[in-house]
């Protein structure tokens, strides 16, 4: 389609053409994502066994927008008072080496605590 065919002219199709781009930019980040996260009964991280407490969605707010992905979370049952890791935000290549960190935007379930 070109913007002339368009009712509302160029400015309707440059935001709709963004927002197509931009939709498209979330799903492959959601897929890459995805793809880095360990989902196994157990891991060994630094020496320590954790194991699958939950697995669920999360939100991550990236450059193209929130991103929504399932991923697993692990702690260790020896320490109660220790938090519920995520692999998949340690190990990602998406989270290192920019300068910045994706930020979670919203806790499932009780992990966070």
């Amino acid at each position: 389609m070109h913007w002339k065919d368009t009712p509302d002219g160029l400015d309707a199709f440059e935001k709709g053409l963004h927002e197509r781009i931009m939709a498209y930019e979330r799903e492959m980040l959601a897929e890459e994502m995805a793809a880095a996260d360990i989902n196994a009964e157990a891991i060994k991280v630094a020496g320590t066994v954790y194991r699958r407490v939950l697995r669920c969605e999360g939100t991550y707010m990236t450059a193209a927008g929130p991103v929504r992905i399932l991923r697993t979370l692990y702690k260790d049952r020896t320490d109660e008072a220790e938090r519920a890791i995520v692999p998949m935000e340690r190990v990602s290549a998406l989270w290192k080496g920019v300068g910045r960190r994706l930020r979670h935007s919203k806790p499932c379930g009780w992990w966070h605590r």
